[in-house]
């Protein structure tokens, strides 16, 4: 059976990602593919820890209030910056990426807990376009947009940079 890659469970956005290769180990060297993807510069290889930092840069210099955090949300999505009305996660499943934008709850349970949690899903609201458009300008060649889930798990996108083209969560490239 097929899946997905996971998303927050309160995100009011999520970007998908693939064809980013990942070493996850620093003495191993990426094989080399020469001939079917010399052409094709959107697969490079480095470190999950180098593509979060990349991706911490590109969010706090359009969002300076997000501050870099360390947490997990559930057991897949990692907090990786938050300010005080959304936080930002990360998944990564078989090389489809999930970047979430949600709004986040209140830690209190005060009598404010609801209208801070309404400013903090309205906020969330209001960014949701340009959270979006800066990531698939930063990531251009490998940012997707999905196209609905099958009834086994699997998804199903379209490259933005491709519009013609299909990418599947359990496949990657069709066509």
């Amino acid at each position: 059976m097929a899946r997905s890659v996971s998303r927050h469970s309160n995100a009011y956005e999520t970007v998908y990602l693939h064809g980013i290769s990942f070493t996850w180990d620093q003495e191993q060297e990426p094989e080399d593919d020469s001939e079917e993807n010399s052409e094709d510069d959107s697969f490079s290889f480095f470190e999950f820890s180098d593509f979060l930092e990349y991706l911490v840069t590109v969010i706090q210099f359009r969002y300076p209030s997000f501050e870099v955090a360390d947490r997990w949300e559930g057991r897949e999505n990692h907090v990786v910056l938050e300010n005080g009305s959304a936080e930002i996660s990360v998944a990564e499943y078989n090389g489809l990426i999930s970047i979430c934008l949600a709004p986040r709850e209140p830690s209190d349970c005060s009598e404010n807990h609801a209208m801070d949690y309404s400013r903090n899903k309205n906020w969330t609201r209001m960014i949701c376009d340009n959270f979006k458009k800066e990531l698939h300008k930063a990531f251009h060649k490998q940012a997707l947009n999905s196209t609905g889930t099958f009834s086994n798990g699997e998804q199903a996108f379209v490259p933005v940079s491709r519009p013609g083209g299909v990418v599947t969560s359990k496949e990657g490239v069709l066509w």
